[in-house]
């Protein structure tokens, strides 16, 4: 008898896949981890790993028991697996985040896929609000007309950003 090596399929998913730059950043990740072995024979899900910085090493190791509906997945069967990250919004960029599912069968035999996720942080256009005041607000007909504007200009750009008065 040859002992069939246990396989499971991984997919990666994001919510949102769009965060608006400047935003709370905070993005739910849901890995969902499919036992499609040949052999027929049940796998336990036992990590999921995450590379939050895609550099192809992983940064963050989950213990499927604590984030997955199930660990143990006759053939067929399948786990679905949530966490949260809070993203980095300072700029608008994409990202992508890659996941890794590891299960065993019941010799030992390790199993592992991956699958990435891209979404996007979207720029966020500035905004500044001006006010003009003058001093004195009236000037009496045919005298003096000397007046003293003051201009208050507040950035209230959602995305935190620093701006640069142009004119």
């Amino acid at each position: 008898v040859t002992d069939v090596e246990p396989t499971i399929l991984v997919t990666k998913n994001a919510d949102p896949v769009s965060i608006p730059e400047g935003g709370s950043g905070l993005v739910d990740f849901t890995v969902t981890v499919l036992n499609n072995s040949a052999s027929g024979e049940t796998v336990t899900l036992t990590q999921i790993a995450d590379d939050v910085d895609n550099d192809g090493v992983d940064d963050v190791f989950y213990v499927a028991a604590d984030i997955c509906d199930v660990t143990v997945l006759a053939d067929g069967e399948t786990a679905t697996c949530t966490f949260q990250r809070t993203l980095d919004t300072s700029d608008a960029a994409s990202f992508s985040d890659v996941a890794t599912g590891t299960a065993e069968d019941d010799e030992g035999n390790e199993a592992s896929d991956s699958d990435d996720e891209t979404g996007t942080v979207t720029d966020v256009e500035p905004t500044i609000l001006v006010t003009k005041n003058a001093d004195p607000v009236s000037i009496p007909e045919g005298g003096s007309g000397l007046v003293d504007f003051t201009v208050t200009v507040l950035n209230n750009s959602a995305s935190g950003e620093t701006v640069t008065l142009t004119q």
